[in-house]
């Protein structure tokens, strides 16, 4: 029984295995719950009545199952989802189910039928640069950006515009919108004024600027009773339909002056708001300074090319000492072009306070070749005179007074840059600038000058002015031929000088014969002024053209006017003079210093405050007696004590001021004396400066022995080797420069010294002065040797120039080699001496040898070498015996004997036998005994003057030799400097 159940099991399991091997093998099943539906063509499964049964039993095929490529579900076609696909009628489908699109099967995401979905769903966002809301695209704004068919959009919506999805500033059909809504008021836009929203027509005013219609305003206008010019209010001067006219914050205004403003010491500036008359505003009497009215003789006025500034020139500067408070006055100027309208007059106080040093601005080189012989130095501002000048290192003037001047008699290269220095620049103020320095170029000039006008200076004098600047050298008085226009009798001139004052170099004055007498019987004298073709030249060596002006001098009957007066002080703080400036020229008279009176602030008199005095140009100055620095004085010049320089010598009247010198100050500075060169053996600079007063020494600050307190030519003193300064008195210190430390003479050398301090606790001012004599002390450096196809003759050249009086044979300044080997030379004799270059002839010593002479064996030799062999006939001395030779055929002494032996044979009978010492001498001829191998003619040397190789390598070197090559200030030439002679 249990057998039988058993292999029913077995058949069970067996039946089984196989139905589900046949279903792997020919058909398919999903369990309900299975993940899993299979799809084969089947043989176990059909479809009946529309549903999905099995063959052998009819049954319904229960879960998900394919057949025919149709997924069922308990035996019917499956609508509905199968993980997370969805079918319909057994099919992946595309459709909507439960309000999911899907698309064959799948949730869609994407657009179809212009509907966006996301995993089916209608979706709202950005898909593939769309915007869409709830599957639609969307039009309308969303987070403040404007979608038109879900696109960012321009244009406008509910009023709003966008300009690509936001709300933008911008012109939208011809009207302005700002930040999406449409302008209210004005607004500029792109260059643009809009009014509201549209572009704003006529005159308004926005933000403080004028516009005309939507554009900034052009040119002069008038609005609401205000001037603009352009964009804002009209606030200067303006030509308006060929008439100038002047407004003031947007009013029109008259003509006036503007403003007065001191350009330095010496110089100011008065700007007028319109073009003023040339005769007015350049008559000084129109402007005055502290009451006192100018005149052409104390002050030039020049009208500058805008014809709306004058520049004023004093002739006496304000100093830099303090600041001067001046009342200034203008009046009388006309309006240009007017005979009437008469300028307002004007007054102001301005401050002067000079503390700024004169530059130079520029440098004029004019030329038309290839050098350049004059130059013309312009300053920033009127300097005063007696500084040094150097061009390119080189002194070349001293400075004088004015704001430019001429240098002539220069060779400069036109081709290249050059550098000007000046040593102690000292403005009309005071003002000191050490070493001002510019450099410069030439400029060629091929234009003729010409005469420009011709005006009267006085009654003998007047001035001519040149087309452009004048080689004052080549004028003379001589070149101007006057013809008295009334009388046509010849007028002589007598001398033709710059115009004094004058800086354009353009101006001379030409004095003429004419006397007192000359104006007898008239007042004028009316001139015809002729100059020759080429009778001139100009800086550049350009001719002048013929010319005929004429000019008129009228009579002088008027007395020199004082026009001001000035006190200066030296730079220890004394006051050194006090200067009387007149309207014109003046000179002294027979009148002595002692006839000024001199009364103190007490009412003493003082006669020992003036010292002396002096006449230059238009003022008289006077020597004031050492030590004073404060105090009130009245100064009295009396009547006549000049004349003008006139014809008729119009004397001056009696002028009285009060000078003001002030409280005496607490010094801080103190001046150096003097510093002075003097040049030692071996050429060492030793420069002694007198500091006035005791100074510190040491390590202390402000030592007077600190090498960087002193600079010489601009670099410190530390940079020259060797320098060093010691105290040699407490009041004296000595700068010695050693051999080694200058490289050039200079005969205008600066040295400058800085911050020493005095045992008071003073610090010396800026010393500078120029040295007159630096000596160079540097040694000659070979830089180069050739050596000539004579193999014996050497030009060296040197980095300097070499003495003209070098001479004589200087071998032991020199070592050769020849092709590595030390070669010797009979002599080196210089031959010439040019420049930096000197020819030395040094043949080559060439020594011939003899080797000496030995024997080659023991026996007698002659003194040249020449070994003995016994003769056969004659005589031998030998040991003082003759021997004589004799033959078988001669006898013996006695006469009957015959020889036996042929030889030699004294008188008594010896034969002779051949010593091995001493001399014999045969047939006159002395020979010696030397033993073998001993000398019998010594080796001997012979030199002769030969060549050297020029196809090899020659050296030469410099060896130090006093006085044999030197520079021309007597320095040696440096040693070992051993260079390759080149061929």
């Amino acid at each position: 029984m249990n057998k039988m159940v058993n292999n029913k099991l077995k058949l069970v399991k067996s039946a089984t295995a196989f139905v589900i091997g046949a279903a792997v093998l020919t058909g398919s099943f999903a369990a309900a719950g299975s993940d899993t539906a299979f799809a084969k063509s089947s043989t176990s499964v059909k479809v009946s009545n529309g549903k999905l049964v099995y063959k052998s039993t009819g049954k319904v095929v229960k879960g998900y199952k394919t057949y025919n490529k149709a997924l069922y579900k308990d035996g019917k076609k499956l609508t509905g989802l199968y993980k997370k696909t969805y079918y319909k009628a057994g099919k992946k489908a595309t459709g909507t189910y439960k309000s999911v699109y899907y698309k064959a099967g799948k949730a869609f995401t994407g657009v179809t039928n212009k509907t966006y979905y996301k995993v089916g769903k209608k979706a709202t966002g950005t898909y593939k640069n769309v915007y869409y809301k709830s599957g639609k695209a969307y039009t309308g704004v969303v987070n403040k950006t404007y979608y038109k068919a879900g696109k960012k959009a321009t244009g406008l919506y509910k009023g709003v515009y966008y300009k690509t999805g936001k709300a933008a500033t911008g012109i939208y059909k011809d009207q302005l919108y700002v930040s999406g809504n449409l302008n209210k008021g004005l607004t500029v836009y792109k260059d643009q004024l809009y009014k509201d929203a549209v572009l704003n027509k006529g005159l308004v005013v926005f933000k403080d600027q004028l516009y005309k219609d939507a554009a900034l305003n052009k040119g002069l206008i008038e609005f609401e009773g205000k001037f603009y010019f352009d964009a804002a209010l009209a606030n200067d001067t303006y030509t308006d339909q060929g008439v100038e006219r002047a407004f003031e914050n947007g009013v029109e205004v008259g003509a006036k002056v503007k403003s007065v403003e001191a350009i330095n010491g010496s110089q100011l500036k008065v700007t007028f708001n319109k073009s003023v008359d040339t005769t007015t505003a350049e008559d000084e009497g129109n402007y005055s300074l502290d009451n006192t009215t100018l005149t052409s003789s104390n002050a030039k006025a020049e009208l500058q090319d805008d014809s709306k500034t004058v520049i004023l020139t004093l002739n006496t500067a304000y100093n830099n000492t303090t600041e001067h408070t001046v009342a200034v006055t203008i009046n009388g100027i006309l309006e240009d072009g007017s005979t009437t309208s008469k300028l307002p007059k004007f007054s102001t106080v301005i401050k002067v306070n000079d503390k700024v040093a004169a530059e130079v601005s520029s440098v004029d080189a004019l030329t038309n070749g290839s050098t350049v012989s004059e130059v013309t130095v312009n300053y920033s501002e009127p300097v005063q005179g007696n500084a040094v000048i150097k061009i390119d290192g080189t002194k070349v003037a001293t400075t004088t007074a004015g704001e430019s001047q001429t240098i002539s008699g220069l060779s400069l290269d036109s081709t290249k840059e050059h550098t000007v220095e000046i040593v102690n620049l000292t403005d009309a103020a005071g003002n000191v600038n050490a070493v001002a320095t510019s450099k410069f170029t030439a400029t060629k000039d091929t234009t003729a000058p010409e005469i420009k006008s011709v005006t009267q200076l006085n009654d003998k004098e007047f001035v001519v002015e040149f087309s452009e600047k004048i080689k004052a050298s080549t004028l003379t008085a001589g070149d101007f031929k006057l013809i008295n226009s009334s009388t046509l009798a010849a007028v002589n001139p007598t001398d033709v000088q710059p115009l004094s004052g004058d800086t354009t170099g353009t101006k001379y004055v030409v004095t003429t014969d004419l006397t007192a007498s000359s104006y007898t019987t008239v007042t004028s004298i009316p001139l015809t002024v002729a100059v020759a073709d080429k009778a001139f030249t100009d800086i550049a060596g350009n001719e002048n053209v013929a010319a005929n002006k004429s000019v008129t001098l009228s009579k002088d009957t008027v007395a020199p006017v004082l026009v001001s007066t000035k006190t200066t002080l030296a730079s220890n703080g004394d006051v050194a003079s006090v200067t009387f400036t007149f309207d014109e020229n003046v000179k002294s008279t027979s009148a002595v210093f002692g006839d000024v009176e001199v009364v103190t602030e007490n009412g003493i008199l003082d006669n020992t405050l003036v010292t002396g005095y002096s006449v230059s140009g238009k003022s008289v100055t006077l020597n004031i007696k050492s030590g004073v620095k404060s105090g009130k004085f009245s100064i009295a010049l009396p009547a006549g004590f000049v004349t003008d320089v006139s014809t008729a010598l119009n004397k001056s009247a009696k002028v009285e001021k009060v000078f003001d010198f002030g409280n005496a100050e607490t010094a801080k500075e103190y001046t150096i004396t003097s510093a002075v060169n003097a040049i030692t053996a071996g050429n060492v600079n030793t420069i002694t400066v007198e500091f006035g007063t005791n100074v510190v020494g040491g390590a202390f600050n402000g030592s007077a022995t600190n090498i960087n307190a002193y600079t010489l030519n601009g670099k410190k003193l530390s940079e020259y080797a060797g320098a060093k300064v010691v105290l040699v008195d407490q009041d004296t210190a000595k700068i010695t420069l050693p051999a080694g430390s200058i490289a050039t003479s200079d005969d205008a050398a600066v040295l400058q010294i800085s911050g020493v301090k005095s045992t008071t606790g003073l610090t010396n001012k800026l010393f500078t002065t120029v040295l007159t004599n630096l000596t160079d002390n540097v040694a000659p450096t070979l830089e180069s040797a050739q050596l000539l196809a004579d193999g014996k003759t050497f030009v060296l050249t040197y980095n300097e120039n070499l003495s003209t009086s070098l001479t004589g044979d200087v071998a032991t300044a020199f070592k050769f080699t020849e092709d590595g080997k030390d070669v010797t030379v009979t002599d080196a004799t210089i031959k010439s001496v040019s420049g930096k270059t000197v020819i030395v002839e040094a043949p080559k010593a060439v020594t011939t040898t003899t080797e000496a002479i030995k024997a080659p064996k023991a026996g007698f030799y002659k003194a040249d070498g020449t070994a003995y062999v016994e003769p056969t006939s004659g005589t031998i001395t030998s040991g003082g015996v003759t021997y004589t030779y004799k033959t078988t055929s001669d006898f013996l002494a006695d006469g009957t004997t015959p020889v036996t032996t042929a030889g030699f044979y004294a008188a008594d009978d010896t034969l002779y036998t051949e010593p091995t010492t001493g001399t014999i001498t045969v047939g006159g001829v002395t020979y010696t005994y030397y033993a073998k191998d001993a000398e019998i003619v010594a080796a001997k040397s012979s030199t002769t003057a030969g060549t050297f190789n020029t196809s090899k390598v020659v050296t030469i070197e410099t060896v130090a030799a006093a006085d044999k090559v030197e520079d021309v200030k007597g320095n040696d030439q440096n040693e070992k400097i051993k260079l390759t002679t080149t061929r």
